[in-house]
């Protein structure tokens, strides 16, 4: 496992003999302009996620209308539905930092499907 920003990640890959390959989100890279660097897309049938991973929260003053209203435009009621599934799933199987559980979570037509895998 390596930590650090992409830089000094992709810095490591690059000069080290250590690794054949790492592990990145394509967000960050895209974000970043190195779209060049992504030479593979796991799917979920590959590499599921953590529960809630990817997601962003806000947290906001109740009666910060103003706040309130520029932050709205980040709703995603599928965002939310697939979280609350998760952790709802996770829950259930008493889960957690002592029992990780991997999990990908599809919504269609404002329903959830949830596939998983015990680690």
């Amino acid at each position: 496992l390596q930590r650090g920003n992409l830089n000094t990640r992709l810095k490591k890959l690059d000069e080290k003999d250590d690794f054949a390959a790492i592990i990145l989100a394509a967000a960050g890279l895209k974000r970043m302009g190195w779209e060049n660097r992504i030479s593979m897309i796991l799917e979920p049938e590959d590499c599921m996620y953590a529960v809630g991973q990817g997601a962003l929260a806000v947290e906001v003053r109740a009666r910060d209308v103003d706040i309130l209203e520029m932050v709205s435009v980040l709703h995603d009621p599928d965002t939310v539905l697939r979280c609350i599934a998760e952790r709802a799933f996770l829950k259930q199987l008493e889960g957690g930092c002592s029992v990780p559980v991997a999990v990908h979570t599809k919504v269609t037509d404002s329903q959830a499907t949830l596939w998983r895998e015990e680690l």
